[in-house]
This record gives C-alpha cells, sequence and structure tokens, in this order.
C-alpha cells in the first residue's frame, strides 16, 4: 500500500504549482503562491526559534486572517500541534480551552492575554518576520498536527486530535469529489480557523485563489468583484444573504454549505438567484467535511435534496441502533463511520461512550439511509425513545399541528418512550397528545415555556432547554 502525503508535505506541494498566481488575498493584502509558500516554511522555522518542538501547541486567539490559515499550515510542515480559539469565546471558556491545549507559545493581542495567562504570549509580528527558513522534512504523517474544539451544543466542548495523515486525506478527498471550477477564486465567508478552514489547501491543489472578507465587505459585493467564484458558507451567513434587502450580488458558479440540510424554500430561493449551484458537505470536527457530499443535481430532486447526501469516496458508513446492531435499510439509527480522515482521539477526558467501536466512529447522529443517501433525524443525546426502534423528536415536531405563532420542542423523559413536551403555547395540547401517542410513546408532562431557545445555526437549544425542566 502506497503511503499517501500527509498535510504538511500536500500543502508545500500545492504551493509549488503555480508560483506566481494569486493563492491568498484578503481586502488590498495577496500573496502569491510562492509568497504564501516562503511565509509558510519562514514562520515554521520563527516559531522553532521561539521554543516549538514537534509535538508542541501553538494557539491562536485572534480574529480571521490570512494568517491563520499560513500559521497552522506551518505548523503542519513542522510537525507542530495547531490550535485556534475564537477571541469572541466568553473568557472561561475561553481559558479552559487554552488549558486543555497546554501550548507552548500563544499568539494573541492584548484581548486575548487574560485568557492565556500562564503561558508564553507573542504577538503576530513576532512570527510574521522569518529570519530563515525551515528546512526539516516531517515523515511521521500519524503526528497530530491540529486540536479542534466541537460546537459544544450537546455539552461541554471536546478537544479533537487530528493528525496529519487524516487532515491530508481531507484535503485530498475534498479537492477530488467538490465540483470546483479550474483554477477557482473562493470566497470563504467564514472564519478559516473553524471547519471552512479545510477548503483553503483544496483550493490551491486546484490553483485556485481564496477570498477572505474583511470585516466591512459584504458578500453580495465580493460576488460582483469576483464573477463566477465559488462561496463558501454556513447556512445562517447564507440566509442573510438571502434576507438582505438589496441586489444579492453576481451569481457564484457554486456555493459550498456545511452544517445543516437546506430548508426546500431555502433551495428554492437560491436557485432563483443562482441556478444549480449548491453544494452540500456533511461533517464532524471528529471526521472534518468528509462524511457525506450532495451535488448541485442532486438538489434539484426533491427528496434527495432533503438529505446530508452520499458518502465521500473512501468513507464507509454503517446505521446501528443503540446496541450497535444493525438496522433494516430505512430504518432510523446511530451513523457509523469508517474513513482515514478521522480523528486520533480527544485531548479532553474521554466522554462516558467510548468515541470508537473497534475502527468505527460513533458520530452520535441518528440518521437512515435510503438509496445510499443519509437523512438526518436528530442526535443521540436527544433520543425518546431507544427500544424496539430509535425514535428522534424532529420529525414528530414536523407533524405536530399548532397554532401559527407557537413553538414546540419535545425533550426525552425519565423513562424510555416518555416525552416531555415544551410549548409556548397550551392550545392543540390534545392534538399534540395523539401525536405522541401515534408514534407509539407516551407524554409524561406538557410543559409551558416563554420561548423556545435557538443555537446560532438556528435548530433547538435541546441542551439549555433541559435547563428549564
Amino acid at each position: 500500500m502506497t503511503l499517501q502525503p500527509g498535510y504538511g508535505r500536500r500543502v508545500l506541494d500545492a504551493l509549488d504549482h503555480c508560483p506566481d498566481r494569486i493563492a491568498l488575498r484578503q481586502g488590498n493584502s495577496a500573496l502569491t503562491y510562492s509568497q504564501t509558500r516562503k511565509h509558510v516554511l519562514g514562520a515554521a522555522a520563527r516559531l522553532a526559534e521561539l521554543g516549538l518542538r514537534p509535538g508542541d501547541t501553538l494557539v491562536q486567539i485572534r480574529d480571521n486572517d490570512v494568517w491563520q490559515w499560513i500559521l497552522s499550515a506551518a505548523c503542519a510542515v513542522a510537525g507542530f500541534r495547531s490550535c485556534s480559539i475564537p477571541p469572541s469565546l466568553p473568557a472561561d471558556e475561553a481559558s479552559r480551552r487554552v488549558a486543555v491545549a497546554a501550548p507552548t507559545l500563544v499568539i494573541t493581542d492584548e484581548l486575548g492575554e487574560q485568557v492565556a495567562a500562564g503561558f508564553q504570549v507573542s504577538s503576530l509580528a513576532d512570527v510574521v518576520e522569518p529570519t530563515a527558513e525551515f528546512g526539516r522534512e516531517l515523515t511521521d504523517t500519524s503526528r497530530v498536527i491540529r486540536l479542534a474544539f466541537t460546537s459544544g451544543t450537546g455539552g461541554q466542548a471536546k478537544g479533537v486530535e487530528l493528525s496529519d495523515a487524516a487532515m491530508g486525506a481531507v484535503a485530498a478527498a475534498s479537492a477530488d469529489t467538490i465540483p470546483w471550477p479550474e483554477q477557482p477564486t473562493v470566497i470563504c465567508a467564514e472564519a478559516v480557523s473553524g471547519g471552512f478552514g479545510n477548503m483553503v489547501l483544496p483550493t490551491l491543489i486546484c490553483g485556485g485563489t481564496v477570498v477572505l472578507p474583511t470585516p466591512t465587505e459584504p458578500l453580495s459585493g465580493l460576488l460582483d468583484v469576483y464573477p463566477g467564484s465559488v462561496l463558501l458558507v454556513m447556512p445562517p451567513t447564507l440566509r442573510k444573504l438571502l434576507d438582505e434587502s438589496g441586489p444579492l450580488g453576481t451569481p457564484p458558479a457554486l456555493l459550498v454549505y456545511s452544517g445543516d440540510v437546506m430548508a426546500s424554500s431555502e433551495i428554492d430561493r437560491v436557485h432563483r438567484w443562482a441556478g444549480p449551484v449548491l453544494c452540500g458537505i456533511y461533517g464532524q470536527v471528529e471526521v472534518p467535511k468528509t462524511i457525506a457530499f450532495l451535488l448541485p443535481e442532486e438538489h434539484l430532486v426533491p427528496h434527495y435534496a432533503a438529505s446530508l447526501g452520499r458518502p465521500f469516496p473512501g468513507t464507509e458508513w454503517r446505521v446501528v441502533d443503540l446496541d450497535g446492531h444493525d438496522v433494516p435499510v430505512g430504518q432510523a439509527g446511530e451513523l457509523w463511520v469508517r474513513s482515514a480522515t478521522t480523528m486520533s482521539g480527544y485531548a479532553t477526558a474521554e466522554p462516558a461512550r467510548p468515541p470508537f467501536a473497534g475502527d468505527w466512529l460513533r458520530t452520535g447522529d441518528i440518521c437512515r439511509v435510503e438509496d445510499g443517501y443519509a437523512f438526518h433525524e436528530g442526535r443521540i443525546e436527544d433520543v425518546l425513545a431507544r427500544r424496539p426502534s430509535v425514535v428522534c423528536p424532529a420529525p414528530i415536531e414536523r407533524r405536530l399541528r399548532t397554532p401559527p405563532d407557537a413553538q414546540t420542542a419535545l425533550l426525552p423523559g425519565h423513562e424510555d418512550g416518555d416525552v416531555v413536551v415544551m410549548s409556548t403555547s397550551d392550545e392543540n395540547a390534545a392534538s399534540i397528545q395523539e401525536a405522541i401517542e401515534e408514534s407509539g410513546l407516551t407524554l409524561e408532562r406538557f410543559v409551558k415555556v416563554e420561548g423556545i431557545p435557538r443555537t446560532w445555526m438556528g435548530r433547538i437549544d435541546r441542551l439549555q432547554l433541559r435547563s428549564f425542566t
């Protein structure tokens, strides 16, 4: 079996391809491929001068810019572990993540110095002017090069360790599977310190240019500046763009989204604006962006458009009941994934439920698979009934007949099959109970609440709802 190159090697190979093309652009600043390569190797050398050795960790607590990616790439080349912590996090959570990362060095500004207290702190200016070029070749692709944190919507955010080999496999799978235009101009509307940072290297592998918006640049304006571009967005950003009162801007050639399934009405709005350009990608921090994909033409078929998509090449999946037994096709169960892109493990304490069953990653996502497409139904912690089959709240909530302005959410009760109803209205309580009983469940109690909290992605925040009970 031929050993595939890791992420660090792929970065240098990609930056060697077209030295004079623009690789990274933000505002009035632009770096060519050769300049970016020089900065990556120079930053790796400078970080080594500041005391980092293979296996050590660099933490960045800074706003979004091209240097977020350059420093992460430098860590991959040198065998360091990179970790980015959003400066917008509450100080206690940011401090907890810094402690988990246990960094040798923190790159931040004055705003982040408090949460990095007790660790060596430098500014970006200390590492952007290289004094040498890193010369060693990283050969151990099993080495962890990235520490990324989960969102924490299901509990405390976990630190996920990703190897050089896994991140290299993510880049290769994304470059080969997403239908990129030739030498694409890619507008990344999200922070490269997060999941869409995984799309920078695939863009460079395709000979493209990554454009990061400045805080004052509207997406619609950038789309006009770069006609025929690829737009990378999370659904909340796309919804904000679609809801703008003015012109949406020049339609992109491809719109890659991740993080949630698009509603049919949203898909229709995008199609009216730009035609069949939507490409969905599904992953987790533990399996970055490479579990499933949904191509533009598949968004034209309503049934498939409601799905997460088909598995990425090289990704295997199973759907099992909560005892680990395979379920019949079309029945809901937990999605298990096996892929070269999966994490090495958690840097934080292992959860009570082991993340792996043999070499299968337990995703915690409840799905059903039909015709090779996965349909998301919920999370394992929100399951209402486990036996004889897995039942999630979302499919029932979609069927509930409630007053137009009412909001209703279902939570698991004390016993398997018992349901707690949280609703802003007590009208139609009888019809809600009827729907629950039709699903083979039992109403434990009905709780009237002021409102149903939502996560930043727009999903019901069931973790917060549990605190109301």
